[in-house]
């Protein structure tokens, strides 16, 4: 079972905003080609710990980023979970 998920967002430039602000918050995570099952505007995600999914919509919503979907990483890919403003 794989206890990661994988946000993602509408352009490189939202992407690399997340990067830079997980870093200097110290927020757990990389960025990483997002895989072709999934559709996503850049290309690019934020993968993290599933166990960190609230403190991390806080944290975006609380920075002004926007994110395209957040998914679950399971084996498969397993769905969207929740949307930007859902």
């Amino acid at each position: 079972m794989d206890d990661r998920i994988l946000i993602t967002f509408f352009t490189t430039t939202q992407a690399m905003r997340m990067e830079d602000c997980c870093r200097r918050a110290g927020e757990n995570g990389r960025l990483i080609p997002v895989p072709g099952k999934i559709s996503a505007g850049c290309g690019l995600g934020w993968m993290t710990e599933k166990r960190c999914r609230e403190r991390m919509i806080s944290f975006m919503t609380a920075q002004k980023l926007e994110w395209q979907g957040i998914y679950e990483l399971e084996g498969i890919l397993k769905g969207q979970a929740k949307k930007n403003g859902d």
